[in-house]
């Protein structure tokens, strides 16, 4: 399999114009949780004290923690570099056996845990707002890793394919992940990893999470423990909702939200059916090609635009709708006996399963009511 991924690779690198330019890799996709610590001294100050990785590949888990030198913010890590250092781990343990075709990495909480990353402000635009929480909704992001070539043909007695040169890159297309959007709300990681029967850990008597920076100095081995099972619990929560969506929902790519993967389940859904989804709402997807800053090329979006005679009508129905409210009231002393209030479950899936589809093209303005 090493031998084969090899070649995979040299190929891939031959086949390019420029063959000294990094290459998008040719494997599986490769699911990482990431999770940092750090300690707030004073408000609104904050040391880093660890960033820790957790792999799961084709030949098993890897974990990987990284410690910045000191507690200054110039001696923060770049996600970029320690993304490297560990996929170049994978390799090397065989957890994964070549580089990926896009790396899938999940946080709880994933805003806290990037402001820790030196190299944030190169791509924190291209993050995006879901729900308060961020995540890539559009392209991954791209990140380029490098290694040399004689350092992976040590691994294997097989001889690998590789094309002349010291030095091979790599772009990682790095799709971000935050499971809190795949989890109730408030819902705490500790209660997401009784679900998967792994308990987060705690901190020895005598320490508090407050203090991670005394944690670390004095007790490192359990500081190092507690910070992989938190990656640990994250990237199998995402693996086991990849298995729901694809196993119970038929959805092959899991969105970044459970809002959109419900969205994705009822497309499919109208799909089954024979029904067409631009019909059913009078939309039609348009392209628009604008200029990306952060990669400095041109990119082509396409998005879903209201269209018709939906657009015609819908902002003065729009302008008409103010809510709903139910009140009862009864004045005097009310006779003995039951009283109910009947309410439908699920009440307004339950209205919308009962109306057809509208005939947008069939409406009308009338001052005769």
């Amino acid at each position: 399999a090493l031998s084969n991924a090899h070649e995979r690779e040299a190929i891939a690198v031959i086949e390019r114009e420029d063959p000294t330019l990094p290459t998008v890799g040719t494997g599986a996709d490769f699911v990482a949780g990431f999770d940092a610590e750090w300690t707030e001294h004073v408000p609104g100050v904050l040391s880093c004290e660890s960033y820790q990785f957790y792999g799961c590949g084709v030949g098993g888990d890897v974990a990987m923690v990284c410690y910045p030198h000191s507690a200054r913010v110039e001696d923060r890590l770049s996600l970029e570099e320690m993304l490297a250092e560990f996929l170049s781990l994978a390799r090397q343990t065989g957890c994964i056996v070549e580089f990926p075709r896009c790396i899938e990495l999940a946080g709880f909480v994933l805003r806290a845990d990037l402001t820790m990353c030196s190299d944030l402000p190169a791509f924190k635009r291209r993050l995006n707002n879901v729900g308060g929480k961020v995540a890539t909704t559009g392209e991954p992001i791209e990140f380029e890793i490098w290694y040399r070539a004689r350092d992976v043909a040590r691994l294997t007695t097989a001889k690998p394919v590789f094309v002349e040169g010291d030095q091979r890159g790599f772009v990682m297309p790095t799709r971000f992940i935050d499971i809190a959007k795949h989890a109730p709300e408030r819902t705490s990681l500790e209660a997401i990893g009784e679900t998967l029967g792994l308990e987060k850990l705690s901190p020895p008597a005598g320490f508090t999470k407050s203090r991670m920076d005394l944690w670390k100095a004095q007790r490192l081995e359990s500081f190092r423990e507690y910070g992989e099972r938190d990656a640990e619990i994250t990237v199998r929560h995402w693996l086991r909702i990849g298995e729901f969506a694809r196993e119970v929902l038929g959805v092959p790519e899991v969105p970044v939200s459970a809002g959109a993967l419900a969205v994705a389940v009822a497309r499919r859904t109208f799909e089954e059916q024979g029904l067409d989804y631009a019909m059913l709402f009078d939309v039609e997807q348009v392209a628009s090609v604008d200029w990306n800053e952060a990669t400095g090329r041109k990119r082509t979006r396409r998005r879903w635009k209201v269209g018709g005679e939906r657009a015609f009508h819908e902002h003065f129905a729009i302008k008409c709708f103010h809510g709903g409210r139910n009140e009862c009231f009864y004045s005097g002393p009310s006779d003995a006996g039951h009283w109910y209030d009947f309410d439908l479950v699920g009440a307004y899936t339950t209205g919308l399963v009962a109306l057809r589809s509208i005939d947008y093209t069939a409406s009308f303005e009338t001052k005769e009511l």
